[in-house]
């Protein structure tokens, strides 16, 4: 188990989800414009994106916010969040590159300044306890 820092804890209780423009909103906004900037393809192009990015960002935001509570009952509980060491390895994995990630494993040291791996496991240092 590992605590994590107070300033890491402190961003994790804080956290409020990213708002995303509401995909029909966009849409109509656009294609309303009086300017006509853009094209129908384009429009209807970047709306379907719009869709997709504010679907993943519910999803991501749904299961931050379920961390996000078990994090605060942690700390209420105890007076700190420990989190082990798959845990850990998990979030390291997902914000690097798998180069970067093989790199750090083959090396023992991780390329995102102000992290390292501190032992044979995958514990990694995120800043003052």
């Amino acid at each position: 188990m590992m605590r994590l820092s107070q300033d890491l804890v402190n961003y994790i209780l804080s956290w409020k989800p990213d708002l995303i423009q509401d995909p029909d909103e966009y849409h109509e906004r656009m294609t309303n414009d009086p300017l006509k900037c853009f094209s129908q393809e384009y429009i209807d192009l970047s709306t379907e994106i719009m869709r997709d990015l504010a679907e993943s960002s519910k999803r991501i935001n749904a299961d931050f916010e379920k961390f996000q509570a078990w994090a605060r009952a942690e700390y209420e509980e105890k007076g700190c969040v420990e989190v082990d060491d798959a845990f850990i390895a998990n979030v390291f994995r997902e914000s690097m590159t798998q180069g970067d990630w093989d790199a750090a494993m083959h090396e023992g040291v991780s390329p995102i300044e102000g992290m390292k791996v501190v032992s044979e496991g995958f514990e990694i240092e995120f800043g003052p306890n």
